[in-house]
Parts: structure tokens; sequence; C-alpha cells
């Protein structure tokens, strides 16, 4: 979980992220977001490592994703979660960096963060 560290609350990434950036709905890891299908293509395009397998094992569930700021380099870290055991391997995090962040209409506020290296809110998973 990532917590406000001024306010000691819980980060809600759906009100942190554009409207569609998440799917609605209840997600079976605490710690997890569900994934929209314009998020799994963004961090498809990222991970520029993962081969062809991985891909099309991943793309084959509901994509859930550990989510937290990376203050170190400006970005949201986002990896994939809940894969079966097997798959653990394909389970590269991504950085979306903080030009991307800008350009997708994050929440001014974590993008303010992000920009002065604060860890605000919240930089831990």
């Amino acid at each position: 979980m990532t917590y406000d560290l001024t306010t000691g609350a819980e980060v809600t990434w759906q009100a942190l992220s554009p409207t569609g950036f998440l799917s609605e709905g209840s997600h079976p890891w605490p710690d997890s977001v569900k994934a929209s299908a314009g998020l799994v293509a963004l961090y498809f395009a990222r991970a520029t490592t993962m081969d062809a397998e991985c891909r099309d094992e991943i793309a084959r569930y509901p994509v859930y994703f550990e989510v937290w700021l990376q203050a170190a380099v400006a970005g949201l870290v986002l990896m994939p979660s809940g894969l079966p055991h097997v798959m653990q391997a394909c389970a590269d995090p991504v950085t979306l960096p903080l030009s991307s962040l800008h350009a997708l209409n994050f929440d001014p506020t974590l993008l303010a963060a992000l920009r002065s290296h604060n860890p605000l809110p919240g930089s831990l998973p």
C-alpha cells in the first residue's frame, strides 16, 4: 500500500489517475489495482525486454498491477501482480516517467511531488 506521508492516509490510485486509466471494481490483491486495456498497452509498450511468451501469457489474464511512486527516478512504477506462480518471472516492473504521467493528465499534486523529488504522497510500495 502507498500512503500520503503528510496525512498518513492511504493513497487512492483511482483518485490520482486519469479517468479510465484503471478499471473499476474490486481486486483480489490488496496492494494491486486492476488495469484498463489502455494501461496494459502502455505497460507492454514500455516493457521492452519482455519476451513474446510472457506478453502472450500476461494478456490472457485480467491484469493487476502493484503501483508505487519512485521519487529517485520521478516516475510511477507498475509491476504485474497476481500472476500464477510459474509466471512470476514475467512480472517485470516498468516505470512511467513524469513526462508520460503529465501527458496522461495525472493529478497535479502527484506530478508536483514527483517533479520536486519529494516523496509525497507516499513513495514506498
